[in-house]
């Protein structure tokens, strides 16, 4: 099953800790914003440091489908 990794752009502030504890290289700063760039590298539900270092609880990572809602970041007005 693939490994689904969102940011959930209505929590993001775009701090970057995630770019810079995530050990694969699945985030990078584009346009102002964090963005998933390379989600097929992701370790998936047993990894987790970009999840476990977001303080503002803005990034899943599991098994499944993405939620597209996410996914586009929609509601991410003003950011």
């Amino acid at each position: 099953m693939a490994r689904i990794v969102e940011i959930d752009y209505r929590k993001c502030v775009h701090c970057q800790d995630c770019i810079g504890v995530c050990p694969v290289g699945v985030y990078k700063f584009v346009g102002k914003r964090v963005r998933v760039v390379d989600p097929k590298s992701c370790l998936g539900p047993s990894c987790q440091m970009c999840a476990d270092a977001c303080w503002k609880m803005a990034i899943t990572v599991e098994s499944g489908s993405p939620d597209p809602a996410l996914a586009t970041g929609a509601g991410a007005e003003g950011h």
